[in-house]
């Protein structure tokens, strides 16, 4: 679904009309929406931040150095 037809756009209410739905995610502008689940919010970080690209090994190794 693009941000033409979502249902954001369809909306009258102003504070709507910056979402839309693109690839089954959730929209606020450019930004993607995270539901306000510690865990799932816990498990993101966790994923992108430890990854191998990240910028840096972690927060106890950054430290350690």
């Amino acid at each position: 679904m693009d941000s033409a037809s979502s249902p954001a756009s369809q909306c009258s209410n102003p504070k709507l009309s910056k979402y839309s739905i693109e690839h089954e995610l959730l929209f606020h502008g450019h930004q993607i929406v995270v539901p306000r689940d510690s865990a799932l919010r816990r498990e993101i970080i966790h994923s992108h931040h430890n990854s191998k690209l990240a910028g840096h090994p972690g927060r106890a190794k950054t430290l350690s150095l």
